[in-house]
Formats: C-alpha cells, structure tokens, sequence
C-alpha cells in the first residue's frame, strides 16, 4: 500500500460490514496494515489514533447518541490529531427539498430514513460538534448538500 508504516482500522457497529470489509480487502491485496473491528464507535479507547476520518458516517449514526459517538472519536484521539468529517446536509428549511434542488440529500432520505437515518442541517452539524467538545473545526468545503470539516486536536 501507500502508507506501509501506518496502521489502519475500520469501524463499524455491522457484522455484515465488517465481514464485507474484510472480503473486500482479501479480493483486493490483502493489505496487512488493515484491521476491522465489529464495535460501537462509542466505545473507542483515549488517545488511539492520529487520525479519524468520518466519511458518510455521521447520519448513519443513531441521532441519541451522535454527540456521545463525535465526543469518542475526539477522545481516542492523540494530541494534533486530525478528525475529518464528511456528511450530507439537509436544507436549514424542509421546503427545498420540494424545489428538486438537493437531489443527493433528497435520495438519502428517501432511501435510509426506514433504517433511522436522519440528515441534519449545517447548523445542527456545527450544534453536535459543539457539543461534543469539538470547538475548532474548520470547513474544507460545502455545498448546498455536503460539507467537509477537519479540527485538529489540541
């Protein structure tokens, strides 16, 4: 692989995830620095990682305890850590999803909301962050349905 020093670990509550997963890396290597873990992200331990990217994830995450699952993340962080967050927003205003604008988000909902997803908007984003003790993030980009934000731990 690109980086043959580095460890990396995927996390996923799923057993049929992570069995996808590890299928996945067998076809396709395997890469020996690959680890899979079958485990709430809530339970990660303090000060594991250089850094956690979180891509697609956060509205999959179960809206009780995505504060308490962003609060692990930052923790199992070590100091200058990075966390990297890539989600899909909802509209500030429930009626654009009715002027066919927000496609993506529009088909995200339709299609995981049975499953207990739910997107939030830009400021209910920055609201979880805030209070999960993630005070310094920074936005990457973002459009009208997708923001990108990284916060390096202090």
């Amino acid at each position: 692989g690109r980086f043959p020093s580095s460890q990396f670990t995927g996390i996923d509550l799923s057993g049929n995830a992570i069995h996808l997963a590890k299928n996945r890396n067998d076809q396709i290597g395997p890469l020996n620095n690959v680890t899979f873990s079958n485990t709430c992200v809530t339970k990660l331990d303090v000060s594991i990682a250089d850094c956690i990217a979180m891509i697609e994830v956060l509205h999959e995450i179960r809206f009780e305890i995505r504060t308490q699952a962003l609060n692990a993340c930052w923790r199992a962080l070590k100091p200058d850590g990075i966390f990297f967050i890539i989600d899909i927003l909802a509209p500030e205003d429930p009626v654009a999803y009715n002027k066919g604008q927000r496609i993506l988000s529009s088909l995200i909902q339709f299609f995981e909301a049975p499953w207990g997803s739910e997107l939030v908007s830009q400021s209910r984003f920055f609201d979880l962050l805030k209070g999960a003790g993630i005070t310094n993030a920074r936005t990457i980009i973002e459009t009208d349905e997708i923001i990108a934000v990284f916060a390096i731990k202090e």
